[in-house]
């Protein structure tokens, strides 16, 4: 979803055609209607020179053919275009109705007539190790999630926190069980390989709750409304906060963690891992 947002970006800026690699395009219309952009045909060779999206915005020549290449996280390129990002990216519609039938379904449960449906996105699984290594960060905790759900709870009566994680028994444990709290409810399914129904839950929110990763970042842009998430989590930051910095989105940032770090033991989905 960067990479296509990115590619829509930087046509948009440079006013030159674009081609989606084919796998990229099937990948994304698993999930979304036909894509305006069209796929270079199965097996067509091309000697493009790969290039960063920066580098490419900064200094592209007419007379050459372009790959954006690694992992592009370009909000500020392609936020100016939103409305058409999101035109692009529209559900299939088979997962847009499985949300809204799953919110109506927890909204009776919870006994509420109006709620204002509140996404939040737990990531962990992978992330306990690539934020060491990439931003020599560690993951939040249970403390940061209870002071965003307490800051979305001042500003809306009759929140319903709506969880989608890929730990959904951490969220089960720490944001339910400890907290006692019957505004929680775990929604998502968890099953990475078919993010489509977690990802449609989250956009169709009104405000979101953010912890770490991509996934988080798309479910919050889709749905619009207020967005809580972390910072100070490591001694860099990722490039995602980065960008969503320079694109001028009106976030709300509170600190990761509230008291120093401490080393100790933490389950990842059952596994052991040591963190600071």
């Amino acid at each position: 979803m960067f990479e296509y947002a990115t590619l829509l970006g930087a046509s948009h800026i440079l006013h030159r055609p674009v081609w989606l690699l084919p796998k990229m395009a099937e990948t994304l219309e698993e999930f979304f209607e036909p894509l305006s952009t069209r796929p270079l045909p199965v097996g067509c060779n091309y000697n493009w020179t790969e290039i960063s999206v920066d580098a490419l915005i900064k200094d592209a020549k007419e007379d050459r053919d372009y790959l954006i290449g690694g992992y592009p996280t370009a909000v500020h390129f392609f936020h100016p275009i939103r409305d058409r990002v999101l035109r692009e990216l529209t559900f299939r519609p088979e997962l847009t109705s499985s949300a809204d039938r799953r919110l109506a379904e927890l909204a009776r449960r919870a006994n509420v007539t109006s709620p204002t449906f509140i996404g939040v996105h737990v990531r962990r699984t992978d992330y306990a190790t690539w934020l060491p290594k990439m931003v020599e960060g560690r993951l939040v905790d249970r403390d940061y999630l209870e002071r965003a759900l307490a800051l979305m709870r001042s500003r809306h009566r009759d929140a319903l926190f709506v969880v989608v994680s890929d730990d959904l028994e951490w969220c089960k444990n720490e944001l339910i069980s400890r907290s006692n709290s019957t505004d929680i409810v775990l929604a998502g399914d968890g099953v990475q390989a078919k993010p489509g129904t977690d990802l449609a839950l989250l956009a169709a929110c009104n405000h979101t709750v953010l912890t770490h990763g991509t996934f988080g970042f798309w479910g919050a842009y889709m749905a619009g409304g207020e967005v809580v998430a972390p910072t100070q989590y490591g001694k860099r930051r990722t490039g995602v906060e980065t960008n969503v910095g320079k694109a001028g989105l009106n976030w709300t940032r509170i600190a990761a963690f509230t008291a120093p770090p401490t080393t100790k033991v933490v389950r990842v989905n059952g596994l052991r891992r040591m963190t600071s």
